[in-house]
């Protein structure tokens, strides 16, 4: 949900920079809807692996699917990066604001991969039913992130409230890969870097 980051560039930054930055957030779900498109049965398909205690294939299929959604995110999101200003340019031509801004373009690519590479961890928890594992930890991650795009965005600007919400899910993606690799697979911390 974006609405946090949409009020908080709107009150400490401007109306205009509010507006910019929601055509770049439509611009990125839409990729990341394209994302959901490929990944929204995969819960239930792991759901049924756990429910069977089928560990081997549990293992098995969730370093393909993750292996497939990393070159899926590669793929889609090296195109929107190389694309995003020329569309915004053709799609926005007549606009009364300035709209291109190739730093927007950069920060809110990353933050979408750090958001797409979660999927498969987020996949894993969702599936086994153990999300209590990081129930507390994504109270701190937007506890963190509200506090941090304030402080970020009063010094730093549009800049400043993307690189909070680039942090927060780093430290959300980080969280969900070790509850789901190490503590739910019980296949190490590390098997995702790998």
């Amino acid at each position: 949900n974006l609405s946090l980051p949409i009020v908080v560039v709107s009150l400490l930054v401007s109306l205009e920079m509010a507006s910019v930055f929601s055509v770049y957030t439509m611009v990125f779900f839409g990729i990341s809807g394209v994302i959901t498109i490929f990944t929204s049965g995969m819960s239930a398909a792991f759901g049924n692996m756990f429910a069977n205690n089928e560990k081997e294939a549990i293992n098995k299929y969730h370093n393909y699917f993750e292996f497939l959604i990393y070159i899926l995110i590669t793929i889609l999101y090296s195109v929107t990066l190389a694309l995003i200003i020329p569309f915004i340019k053709l799609y926005l031509f007549d606009a009364d604001i300035n709209y291109i801004f190739p730093t927007l373009a950069i920060l809110f690519t990353i933050w979408s991969v750090i958001r797409g590479t979660a999927i498969p961890s987020q996949t894993i928890i969702n599936a086994s039913g153990k999300w209590k594992l990081v129930t507390k930890k994504n109270i701190y991650q937007m506890s963190f992130l509200f506090v941090s795009m304030l402080i970020f965005g009063y010094f730093l600007g549009i800049n400043g409230i993307l690189v909070s919400m680039i942090l927060a899910y780093l430290y959300r993606t980080i969280l969900l890969m070790i509850a789901a690799n190490g503590k739910i697979l019980k296949a190490g911390h590390i098997t995702t870097i790998r």
